[in-house]
């Protein structure tokens, strides 16, 4: 099994934005989205849907055991962990971006 695969949710984000949906929920590996148009509830941000739909989960490691190799960056600094993901996908270096924002 391979972590190179799907999307980002912040890049979900992004894309939210710039085509007017509202990202409302998460459960685990799966996006819920609405037009903003419609007027449903709360809009979540990226770091909020995970947080409620993956990392909170109690069941998310008996659910995706081949997360576990992954776990660790939840413990990591942002230039910790985009360094250890690029060490990571090396093989595919080129053909993916990943940055972070300083703060």
């Amino acid at each position: 099994m391979s972590h190179f695969y799907g999307m980002s949710i912040c890049q979900l984000e992004k894309i939210c934005k710039y085509f007017d949906y509202a990202l409302v929920q998460l459960e685990y590996n799966n996006a819920f989205l609405i037009s903003k148009n419609l007027s449903y509830g709360e809009e979540l941000t990226a770091k909020e849907a995970y947080e409620r739909g993956y990392l909170r989960k109690k069941d998310r490691k008996e659910k995706f055991p081949w997360n576990r190799d992954m776990e660790c960056i939840l413990n990591m600094t942002p230039k910790q962990s985009v360094d250890f993901l690029k060490k990571y996908f090396k093989k595919y270096e080129g053909k993916y971006s990943l940055s972070y924002k300083k703060e």
